[in-house]
Protein backbone atom coordinates (compact mmCIF):
# COMPACT_ATOMS: atom_id res chain seq x y z
CA UNK A 1 0.00 0.00 0.00
CA UNK A 2 1.24 3.63 -1.30
CA UNK A 3 2.22 6.33 1.51
CA UNK A 4 -0.18 8.73 1.75
CA UNK A 5 -0.88 12.05 2.71
CA UNK A 6 -3.13 13.40 5.20
CA UNK A 7 -6.14 14.98 3.74
CA UNK A 8 -7.55 18.38 5.09
CA UNK A 9 -10.27 17.90 7.58
CA UNK A 10 -13.02 19.38 5.01
CA UNK A 11 -12.04 17.63 1.45
CA UNK A 12 -11.69 20.16 -1.04
CA UNK A 13 -12.38 18.08 -3.96
CA UNK A 14 -14.38 19.41 -6.58
CA UNK A 15 -10.75 21.42 -6.25
CA UNK A 16 -8.01 18.82 -6.79
CA UNK A 17 -6.74 16.41 -9.76
CA UNK A 18 -7.59 13.25 -9.30
CA UNK A 19 -3.95 12.01 -8.65
CA UNK A 20 -4.03 14.08 -5.25
CA UNK A 21 -7.83 12.71 -4.56
CA UNK A 22 -6.77 9.21 -5.03
CA UNK A 23 -4.26 9.71 -2.39
CA UNK A 24 -6.74 10.89 0.25
CA UNK A 25 -9.80 8.61 -0.27
CA UNK A 26 -9.35 5.19 2.66
CA UNK A 27 -12.90 3.93 2.02
CA UNK A 28 -15.18 3.27 -0.59
CA UNK A 29 -17.76 6.32 1.46
CA UNK A 30 -14.80 8.84 0.93
CA UNK A 31 -14.64 7.82 -2.65
CA UNK A 32 -18.26 8.43 -3.00
CA UNK A 33 -18.09 11.74 -0.99
CA UNK A 34 -14.97 13.23 -3.60
CA UNK A 35 -16.89 11.37 -6.88
CA UNK A 36 -20.41 13.34 -5.46
CA UNK A 37 -18.73 16.77 -4.57
CA UNK A 38 -16.61 16.63 -8.15
CA UNK A 39 -19.29 15.23 -10.72
CA UNK A 40 -22.40 16.72 -11.72
CA UNK A 41 -25.38 14.43 -13.10
CA UNK A 42 -25.89 15.19 -16.95
CA UNK A 43 -27.77 12.94 -19.39
CA UNK A 44 -25.67 12.16 -22.51
CA UNK A 45 -26.76 14.86 -25.37
CA UNK A 46 -26.36 11.66 -27.85
CA UNK A 47 -28.89 9.39 -28.76
CA UNK A 48 -26.90 6.59 -28.13
CA UNK A 49 -25.59 6.44 -24.40
CA UNK A 50 -21.75 7.69 -24.21
CA UNK A 51 -19.72 6.02 -21.72
CA UNK A 52 -16.60 7.92 -20.27
CA UNK A 53 -13.50 6.66 -18.37
CA UNK A 54 -12.98 7.75 -14.67
CA UNK A 55 -10.67 10.39 -15.65
CA UNK A 56 -12.94 11.78 -18.48
CA UNK A 57 -15.70 11.98 -15.79
CA UNK A 58 -13.46 13.73 -13.45
CA UNK A 59 -12.24 15.68 -16.10
CA UNK A 60 -15.45 17.29 -17.36
CA UNK A 61 -17.02 17.42 -13.67
CA UNK A 62 -19.72 15.74 -15.55
CA UNK A 63 -21.48 12.37 -15.87
CA UNK A 64 -24.71 9.98 -16.20
CA UNK A 65 -25.32 7.13 -13.93
CA UNK A 66 -22.64 4.99 -15.77
CA UNK A 67 -19.85 7.35 -15.45
CA UNK A 68 -20.18 8.00 -11.67
CA UNK A 69 -20.13 4.47 -11.71
CA UNK A 70 -17.05 3.63 -13.67
CA UNK A 71 -15.13 6.71 -12.06
CA UNK A 72 -16.44 4.86 -8.40
CA UNK A 73 -15.15 1.81 -9.32
CA UNK A 74 -11.40 3.26 -10.79
CA UNK A 75 -11.13 5.19 -7.69
CA UNK A 76 -11.73 1.94 -5.43
CA UNK A 77 -9.47 0.06 -7.30
CA UNK A 78 -6.58 1.93 -7.21
CA UNK A 79 -7.25 2.16 -3.27
CA UNK A 80 -7.37 -1.25 -3.23
CA UNK A 81 -11.01 -1.20 -2.60
CA UNK A 82 -12.81 -3.74 -4.20
CA UNK A 83 -15.70 -2.46 -6.61
CA UNK A 84 -17.55 -3.69 -9.71
CA UNK A 85 -19.89 -2.23 -12.18
CA UNK A 86 -23.38 -3.67 -12.72
CA UNK A 87 -25.96 -2.63 -15.21
CA UNK A 88 -29.21 -3.10 -14.30
CA UNK A 89 -32.28 -3.42 -17.23
CA UNK A 90 -35.99 -3.32 -17.05
CA UNK A 91 -37.87 -5.78 -19.44
CA UNK A 92 -37.67 -2.60 -22.09
CA UNK A 93 -36.28 0.72 -21.95
CA UNK A 94 -32.95 1.69 -20.58
CA UNK A 95 -30.95 0.72 -17.32
CA UNK A 96 -29.00 2.27 -14.67
CA UNK A 97 -25.70 1.29 -13.74
CA UNK A 98 -24.12 1.60 -10.19
CA UNK A 99 -21.21 0.58 -8.22
CA UNK A 100 -20.83 -2.63 -5.87
CA UNK A 101 -18.11 -3.67 -3.54
CA UNK A 102 -17.19 -5.17 -0.54
CA UNK A 103 -15.55 -3.22 2.11
CA UNK A 104 -14.23 -4.99 5.60
CA UNK A 105 -16.99 -7.41 5.11
CA UNK A 106 -19.75 -5.03 4.31
CA UNK A 107 -21.43 -4.92 0.98
CA UNK A 108 -21.93 -1.35 -0.34
CA UNK A 109 -23.50 0.15 -3.33
CA UNK A 110 -23.02 3.63 -5.19
CA UNK A 111 -25.65 5.07 -7.15
CA UNK A 112 -24.81 8.22 -9.18
CA UNK A 113 -21.99 9.16 -6.73
CA UNK A 114 -24.24 8.30 -3.95
CA UNK A 115 -23.50 5.50 -0.82
CA UNK A 116 -25.48 2.88 0.99
CA UNK A 117 -24.56 -0.32 2.93
CA UNK A 118 -26.43 -3.39 1.31
CA UNK A 119 -27.06 -6.72 2.92
CA UNK A 120 -26.67 -8.45 -0.01
CA UNK A 121 -26.34 -8.73 -3.64
CA UNK A 122 -30.88 -8.86 -3.43
CA UNK A 123 -30.84 -6.23 -0.85
CA UNK A 124 -28.83 -3.58 -3.81
CA UNK A 125 -31.32 -4.92 -6.73
CA UNK A 126 -34.37 -4.56 -4.68
CA UNK A 127 -33.13 -0.72 -4.28
CA UNK A 128 -32.03 -0.24 -7.91
CA UNK A 129 -35.49 -1.48 -8.81
CA UNK A 130 -37.23 0.82 -6.02
CA UNK A 131 -35.64 3.41 -7.19
CA UNK A 132 -35.92 3.41 -10.86
CA UNK A 133 -40.22 2.61 -10.33
CA UNK A 134 -39.15 -1.35 -12.15
CA UNK A 135 -40.15 -4.57 -10.90
CA UNK A 136 -36.96 -7.16 -9.15
CA UNK A 137 -38.83 -10.35 -10.80
CA UNK A 138 -38.74 -8.56 -14.35
CA UNK A 139 -35.19 -7.24 -14.04
CA UNK A 140 -31.78 -8.28 -15.68
CA UNK A 141 -28.03 -8.08 -14.07
CA UNK A 142 -24.95 -7.35 -16.39
CA UNK A 143 -21.68 -7.18 -14.56
CA UNK A 144 -18.91 -5.11 -16.40
CA UNK A 145 -18.79 -2.09 -18.34
CA UNK A 146 -20.06 -1.27 -21.48
CA UNK A 147 -16.93 0.15 -23.81
CA UNK A 148 -17.68 2.54 -26.97
CA UNK A 149 -16.56 1.58 -30.08
CA UNK A 150 -16.50 3.89 -33.69
CA UNK A 151 -18.10 1.07 -35.15
CA UNK A 152 -20.10 -1.22 -33.07
CA UNK A 153 -20.54 -1.71 -29.15
CA UNK A 154 -18.92 -4.51 -27.28
CA UNK A 155 -19.11 -6.05 -23.61
CA UNK A 156 -16.37 -6.00 -21.41
CA UNK A 157 -18.15 -9.66 -19.97
CA UNK A 158 -18.19 -11.08 -16.45
CA UNK A 159 -20.62 -13.34 -15.08
CA UNK A 160 -24.36 -12.57 -14.77
CA UNK A 161 -25.67 -12.65 -10.96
Amino acid sequence: MRDRESAPQTMPYRQQNLETVSGWVRNPQDVCTAVKQRVRYTRDRLPEDQWKDGRQTWRSGTGDCEDFAVLIKKLCRENNIQADVYRFYPPTGSGHVVALGEWNGRLWMSSNGSFVEVYSFEDAKRRVARSQGWSVADMRVRKGEKKNRQSSTSFTESSWR
